[in-house]
């Protein structure tokens, strides 16, 4: 659909993989504990309240005005 902004986007979720992909590694080779909890809790919080809850729902009107039913 052309979305303007579809290739920072895809940048920002790229990101957050490889953020994942790191604390899935110090998890394999420290193991689990409160720390990595912490970690984990503030990535989550800050993926929803930055990208999920602004980011996600800045396309909306864009393709509100595309007249695409995707919601």
């Amino acid at each position: 659909y052309e979305y303007p902004e579809y290739t920072r986007h895809v940048k920002e979720h790229n990101y957050f993989r490889a953020l994942m992909s790191e604390l899935i590694t110090s998890c394999n080779e420290k193991g689990l504990d409160s720390y990595l909890a912490i970690d984990v809790d503030k990535l989550m919080r800050k993926w929803w309240e930055k990208h999920v809850l602004k980011t996600d729902l800045n396309y909306v009107p864009y393709f509100k005005s595309k007249a695409v039913d995707f919601l």
